[in-house]
């Protein structure tokens, strides 16, 4: 959690002259893994979460590109991800991005995590 509010706020901090160095992130370079799906979900910005093969937990929001992986829980309109989908190995494209008003709450200069491309394997 702590690296996690690190990381978003070093992104009200990109584009200044005195960013310090562990904030410079390339959003627009891509990483690519494999990892299990541990959960998901939400109300209206859906995220998956996933274990990497190392243990790390990554949390990236869908933005349109996790499919129809999300059943409804009857609480209002929150979703969760399908539990026949849970454990399920996953080869997966994530990328560091300014929110740019995508998902709700952060700011638009905020950098998140959003999945570019997401398939199950085998």
């Amino acid at each position: 959690m702590i690296r996690d509010e690190i990381k978003r706020g070093c992104g009200f901090l990109m584009g200044e002259p005195d960013v310090p160095a562990f904030c410079k992130v390339r959003p627009e370079s891509p990483e690519v893994f494999t990892g299990v799906l541990l959960g998901g979900g939400g109300l209206d910005d859906l995220s998956l979460s996933v274990q990497k093969p190392d243990g790390q937990k990554i949390s990236a929001y869908c933005d349109g590109h996790c499919g129809d992986w999300f059943q409804e829980t009857g609480e209002s309109d929150v979703v969760t991800l399908k539990k026949s989908l849970r454990n399920r190995k996953v080869a997966i494209r994530v990328a560091k991005e300014r929110n740019k008003d995508r998902i709700a709450g952060p700011g638009p200069g905020d950098i998140l995590l959003f999945i570019k491309d997401i398939q199950l394997v085998r």
